[in-house]
């Protein structure tokens, strides 16, 4: 019961996460050389930073039955896919 009560509760978070706006990610001013992105990158960099913030969010409002190998094994690949969106969001966005 309680993997299944985990598991909605995952799926309500997806879904409240699919219906938020997008903002776009912080910019800072430089005076040095600064690389030209397409307008796709760019969309796509949108995408990944807010993808990613809501990620963020979720995973801190979430509590976890640390005796649930299940449940920490999903917030573990939650951690995973955070790491994995931030470094491909430094690599191409900065």
């Amino acid at each position: 019961m309680k993997k299944i009560n985990f598991v909605l509760s995952l799926l309500l978070v997806s879904s409240s996460a699919l219906s938020q706006p997008y903002k776009t990610p912080p910019t800072s001013s430089t005076s040095g050389y600064v690389p030209v992105i397409s307008d796709e990158l760019m969309e796509q960099c949108v995408k990944i930073y807010n993808e990613a913030e809501w990620l963020e969010n979720d995973l801190n409002h979430s509590s976890l039955n640390q005796y649930s190998q299940y449940e920490v094994n999903q917030y573990n690949q939650n951690i995973a896919k955070l790491n994995q969106l931030t470094n491909w969001f430094n690599q191409n966005c900065y």
